[in-house]
């Protein structure tokens, strides 16, 4: 099937298109092959043809000769199609359908999996992804290490804080890269006291990862002045942007302490830095007009009005300034830093949309 085995390469190479295109050709020739429209369907589906792809998917459930396994992918084909379509519904009917037919089809117990963790039924769903860990040697336990995140959050809301804590332990115990767990654990080690615990689980949360010093920065400041030691956050920054020269994040973390030490200039030079890492960042601008509103700037000043300047210069093809952060997986945007997608659901895939890893998704996320 020479058709066919071309509508896979092309699928393989998200040549979507040229796959559809073979495929329909192939189904032409030979209709016994069930594997060929289960993707067929999907690439329907892939292209908002939504009512092409669950004819093909629905179909294949009338047929005599699939098998009980080919019904349970079915279903979970109509599943995906129904969930794209909007069909909430309809697609947790054929998720279910598929699982009674299939309880270990992989693709049906992430649909489900999704379901739960969104009806906040967290036993349900750790369960479910145990499951899907021992069915699927390919699966990692970052997943599961959120899960415990979630469920720590879920029990800190309600005022339980010892099963807090225990769910955030368990989740750095499944995966030390957790880094919300370490947030957490760091919250709880300074409300109790423990400033210096508190700094360790925060300082390694930029270990993990120097780009997300923003979401630790305030604590840091708070907990370095606590413990005699204000100058450490500033080395922390410089040692995160020689780090990366390219974090214009930090950049303006930088800008900020030295406002707060009255070097406006070296404030203004941060900044400019920022700005020219990332022109169009809704932040820089709104620290720049903090900046040249602060009393005391003395925009006559040669060395500021040089750089104002060249800030101006910069900016001026600019035609709109924002800071999304977007999923290396499925490239959704939002303002808003957030450990799971609302689109693709997967755990930690957001990065800076102008930072490098954005472009190249070098990221791994966690699976849904």
């Amino acid at each position: 099937m020479r058709r066919y085995s071309e509508g896979i390469a092309h699928y393989v190479s998200g040549r979507t298109d040229q796959a559809i295109e073979q495929l329909v050709r192939a189904a032409r020739m030979r209709t016994d092959v069930i594997g060929l429209y289960l993707i067929l369907g999907d690439l329907y589906r892939m292209k908002g043809l939504f009512d092409r792809a669950i004819r093909i998917h629905a179909g294949l459930l009338t047929r005599p000769d699939v098998t009980r396994e080919e019904s349970a992918q079915a279903q979970a084909s109509l599943c995906d199609d129904f969930q794209a379509a909007g069909l909430v519904d309809r697609a947790r009917a054929a998720c279910e359908k598929a699982l009674a037919l299939d309880p270990r089809n992989l693709r049906a117990l992430g649909s489900m999996l999704r379901y739960r963790v969104e009806e906040r039924r967290w036993e349900e769903a750790l369960e479910l992804e145990e499951r899907l860990i021992r069915l699927d040697s390919a699966r990692r336990s970052r997943s599961l290490a959120f899960l415990y995140t979630e469920i720590g959050r879920e029990q800190l809301r309600e005022g339980n804080e010892r099963l807090a804590h225990r769910n955030f332990q368990k989740a750095v115990a499944v995966d030390d890269r957790t880094f919300p767990a370490h947030i957490f654990l760091g919250d709880d080690a300074y409300k109790n006291g423990d400033v210096r615990r508190a700094l360790q689980h925060w300082e390694h949360v930029v270990d993990l990862d120097p780009r997300r010093l923003h979401l630790v920065f305030d604590r840091l400041e708070t907990a370095y002045a606590d413990v005699g030691n204000p100058a450490a956050l500033e080395e922390l920054c410089l040692r995160v942007v020689e780090r990366d020269p390219t974090d214009w994040r930090t950049r303006v973390l930088l800008s900020r302490l030295e406002t707060d030490k009255g070097d406006q200039t070296a404030a203004f030079r941060h900044l400019l830095e920022a700005a020219r890492i990332f022109p169009r960042s809704l932040t820089v601008q709104q620290e720049m007009w903090k900046l040249t509103l602060k009393p005391g700037t003395d925009a006559r000043h040669d060395r500021t009005d040089k750089n104002a300047q060249a800030y101006l210069d910069l900016i001026k093809t600019v035609n709109e300034f924002s800071d999304p952060f977007t999923c290396a997986t499925c490239r959704y945007e939002t303002l808003e830093y957030l450990w799971r997608c609302p689109q693709c659901f997967t755990w930690d895939a957001f990065v800076e949309s102008g930072a490098p890893e954005a472009l190249s998704g070098s990221r791994t996320p966690a699976a849904p």
